[in-house]
């Protein structure tokens, strides 16, 4: 099964570097520039995965999860956030209940993003066939 990671990056070259990254594993790659329009990608495309950045401008990260979950009914969706960013404290964000499974702090290997995305996917699909 060949699965679809939505990946939501202002910065064009980090968004062509996580891209060629997953496919170079053999994920298809949609790509947005910020969290508006990585809704309208959602709305027309399946997507298993969603890898972003978390401050953007127009729509944030956490905003953008936000809309996924309320607004489009994704509930179950796998989130891996990369950003320079530290991730917030619990007290300020719940990431488990956006659905963030992993936060990667840029720059981050390729290796470690494509080891993350496959163990996530893979736990995932094999959680919901057995």
């Amino acid at each position: 099964m060949s699965y679809t990671v939505l990946v939501v990056e202002d910065q064009w070259n980090l968004r062509k570097f996580a891209v060629l990254a997953l496919q170079t594993s053999g994920y298809n790659a949609l790509e947005a520039e910020n969290g508006i329009q990585a809704i309208e990608c959602l709305a027309t495309h399946k997507v298993d995965l969603i890898l972003t950045e978390w401050q953007m401008p127009e729509m944030n990260g956490e905003a953008l999860l936000k809309e996924i979950q309320l607004g489009q009914g994704h509930t179950d969706m796998p989130v891996v956030v990369m950003s320079c960013q530290k991730p917030p404290s619990r007290s300020e964000v719940n990431m488990k209940s956006l659905g963030v499974l992993s936060w990667l702090q840029k720059p981050c290997r390729i290796s470690t993003l494509q080891t993350v995305i496959s163990e996530i996917l893979d736990t995932n699909y094999k959680t919901a066939i057995n």
